[in-house]
């Protein structure tokens, strides 16, 4: 940014209206400065270097307080609450770091000379600044003054400012300051902050020591203490030559001093002085013939009244031209005040200029409108989740500018979807997928649900995803809820036909205002227990209550029926007690929601009594098993699969096999797979087979791999030939009715008929279409 008459003359249109004037008054003004050069100069030597020295030592009393106060700011910032919990905890809590990040936004915006603050955490390798486009980069994508201070941690000691570049050729050079905990070096292990400091005021305070002292003082450098220039872009700037000319002159210097010297900008007088607080060195440097020119006496009496007419014409012609460029100027100066050397190439072109720092003002807007269009996206989220958990914490101006939505529904319905065998997805999937994942469940019931107006789908963290729908008109609740039933059940056949997600759902009744909400949603949860007797992938609605037995008002079973089971265990034999636990499950399936944990614990407390009744020795000796099969039965979200863990442990308790050792049917699925993956060949192949080389019934062994996997073993068979047949066709080494056999078919019409209901097209369209991709 350009302050003074440099700021006017660098422009086309002030040059102009100045050109005419600078014509008439150059000769006077040459005649002028030659009679200053004739000045007396031993007479004004030793007077110039202490008026410089004092210049300099108003210089250093500025960095000097400059720098007392960062240190203070770097203490009490790196001592505050919320920074301290931004440098030292590995996981962030996504809304305290909102807060956090505006903590951070408060202190830059209150301390004018700041550019910006990082906040480094060692713990997850995270940076926090006050950045609008990256406030939070981790791993190797670090803040570029961050980045350099880590990588060369002896150049920036502590509590010191040190100069930097940004690295950008259209910013400045800004001042960097850092604290932590150890002393001396930064070791790079432990979390820091990092303040980069505006050099405006300092150096704005340098130019104008310079423009206010003209050549009576010269120009005024600060050196680092590795001799390097600290400017800004607008400084005046020196010979490369010159410059090294002084650095080598500083070396080893004292603390104070002066020196003349001749390099590529001729003959200089340097006067130096140390600053005690940076070790930076300030630098006054005067061309050698104008230190002594600038305090000559006029010898000629006859130019006098010429002079002082020239001077105030060109003072008025000045004036006048100022006065007519201003408001331009003013404009211009705005522009670059805000957005640096925006338009560079074209400054010179006060309007080219301005349209350029337009575009990249409008550029800044739109991020910005991003910026806060994320962040309101965030606070939308939590307030559904709010909403739908706990409605009277919603407040009427929340719900107005959140979660209206521009819609006037009295009255909603609310769908709730379970993830079936939740920790199993916890388990067996990395954080990453789960996270994929998650959004993907969203982002469908989004789409399917598009065209219902105003439907809200939240993801509720752990197992459950909602969608709340409004309700426009009273009298069309039942179409309404006909209408999510029929859309619900595409989104679990999408989720299952994409992904393998298994998810049960649950609807509402019509919800009476907004502030019912969550009454409802504790009773859908209550009816997603239904998934015990309904099985996954269900659809529940209020209706399931109706005609439900409750316990223990009406018994925990019907008395023929645990008569039955009570005698089929005394019997042990497996045909007769399996078809009573079948009776068992049978009934269990038409409880109220409210009573199934009760019932089903009343089943086992029955089979395990039965148990020890029919023999006590073997009872106890196995008992730590049948504990072990306990548990994991209660564990199980469905009935189905508590009635096949029921039906394994009486079996291995009859069949004397109960041992303290896993239970072999945790290998049984991946023996069925790994059995299909190397027999797929064999075209008789089929449930019948594994079942009796893994000697169980195919009945059994049907259901427990259904009920694990949410497909047949015929499925899963297809499936696999299918994939086989794929990679045949990619390699293209064997013909379509080689490929065929090879898979396991030996009916042409079927295999073609399979391929294309799974694949959409026929094995010799996919061979093209493969080598096409290529």
């Amino acid at each position: 940014m350009k302050t003074g008459f440099g700021g006017y003359r660098s422009g086309r249109f002030f040059t102009q209206l100045l050109l005419t004037n600078f014509v008439l008054v150059g000769g006077f003004m040459a005649l002028f400065c030659a009679g200053i050069f004739m000045y007396s100069r031993m007479f004004t030597a030793d007077l110039q270097e202490e008026a410089n020295r004092k210049v300099l030592e108003q210089v250093n009393y500025n960095i000097d307080h400059l720098n007392d106060f960062i240190k203070n700011l770097a203490v009490s910032t790196f001592n505050d609450r919320d920074i301290v919990s931004l440098m030292n905890t590995r996981d962030q809590d996504i809304f305290q770091l909102y807060n956090k990040l505006a903590r951070l936004d408060s202190t830059l915006n209150s301390n004018l000379f700041l550019d910006s603050i990082v906040v480094y955490n060692a713990f997850n390798g995270c940076s926090y600044s006050t950045s609008p486009t990256a406030p939070v980069l981790c791993g190797d994508n670090k803040e570029p003054v961050l980045a350099d201070v880590i990588r060369n941690p002896a150049s920036y000691p502590k509590f010191t400012m040190v100069p930097a570049d940004l690295d950008k050729p259209d910013q400045q050079r800004v001042f960097v300051y850092t604290m932590y905990a150890a002393t001396g070096s930064y070791n790079g292990r432990e979390s820091m902050l990092v303040l980069t400091v505006k050099p405006d005021w300092l150096f704005d305070n340098v130019k104008a020591i310079n423009n206010h002292a003209g050549n009576t003082l010269g120009r005024i450098f600060l050196f680092s203490e590795r001799g390097r220039i600290i400017d800004s872009i607008d400084m005046p700037q020196l010979d490369e030559s010159t410059r090294s000319l002084i650095a080598d002159e500083l070396t080893d210097s004292p603390e104070s001093g002066s020196f003349v010297i001749k390099g590529g900008e001729g003959k200089q007088m340097v006067t130096y002085l140390r600053s005690g607080v940076s070790n930076w060195r300030m630098v006054s440097i005067q061309p050698y013939e104008e230190v002594f020119a600038s305090v000559n006496r006029i010898g000629l009496f006859s130019f006098l009244a010429l002079f002082i007419l020239t001077v105030m014409s060109f003072l008025v012609s000045l004036w006048l031209s100022i006065r007519l460029y201003r408001p331009m100027y003013n404009l211009v100066n705005k522009f670059r005040k805000r957005h640096g050397d925006a338009g560079r190439q074209d400054e010179k072109d006060e309007w080219l200029f301005i349209s350029s720092a337009y575009d990249k003002l409008s550029r800044s807007m739109e991020k910005l409108r991003d910026s806060k269009q994320s962040g309101k996206q965030v606070m939308r989220q939590y307030l559904q989740r709010l909403w739908i958990t706990d409605s009277a914490a919603i407040t009427e101006q929340q719900f107005g500018e959140y979660l209206l939505q521009g819609q006037s529904a009295q009255s909603y319905l609310l769908g709730l979807f379970k993830l079936d065998r939740y920790a199993d997805f916890r388990t067996l999937r990395d954080e990453a997928e789960q996270k994929l994942l998650r959004f993907a469940i969203v982002n469908i019931a989004s789409d399917v649900m598009a065209d219902m107006p105003g439907t809200q789908t939240t993801d509720m963290l752990g197992d459950e995803f909602a969608v709340l729908v409004p309700i426009e008109d009273a009298g069309q609740s039942a179409a309404t809820s006909e209408r999510l039933a029929e859309r619900i059940r595409r989104i679990q056949n999408l989720l299952d036909g994409y992904y393998r997600l298994s998810l049960t759902a649950v609807i509402s009744d019509t919800i009476a205002g907004y502030r019912q909400v969550s009454d409802h949603y504790a009773r859908v949860k209550r009816l997603s227990l239904y998934r015990m007797s309904e099985g996954p992938m269900s659809l529940i609605t209020p209706q399931f209550d109706e005609n439900r037995s409750r316990l223990p008002e009406e018994g925990m079973l019907q008395a023929g029926v645990e008569a039955e089971l009570a005698a089929a265990l005394r019997e042990g034999r497996e045909e007769r007690w399996g078809a009573a636990l079948d009776g068992v499950f049978e009934q269990l399936g038409r409880l109220h929601c409210d009573s199934l944990d009760d019932a089903l614990l009343h089943v086992l407390a029955l089979i395990k009594q039965e148990m020890r009744a029919s023999d006590p020795i073997r009872y106890q000796s196995c008992l730590v098993s049948v504990q072990t099969y306990t548990r994991r039965i209660l564990e199980q979200e469905t009935f189905l699969e508590a009635r096949l863990l029921i039906g394994t442990m009486l079996a291995e308790f009859y069949e004397q096999r109960i041992q303290e050792r896993p239970d072999r049917r945790e290998y049984l699925v991946e023996a069925v797979k790994e059995m299909i993956e190397n027999g797929y060949g064999d075209p008789n192949m089929c449930l019948q087979v594994i079942a009796d080389e893994l000697e169980l019934s195919p009945r059994y062994l049907g259901r427990y791999f259904r009920a694990r996997e949410s497909g047949t073993v015929a499925e899963f068979l297809t499936d696999t030939r299918l994939k086989h047949a794929l990679k045949y066709l990619e390699e293209g080494q064997l013909s379509v009715a080689e490929i065929m056999k090879s898979v396991g078919y030996t009916n042409e019409s079927t295999f073609f008929q399979v391929f294309k209901k799974k694949i959409g097209m026929t094995p010799g369209e996919y061979r093209q279409l493969y080598q096409r991709t290529l």
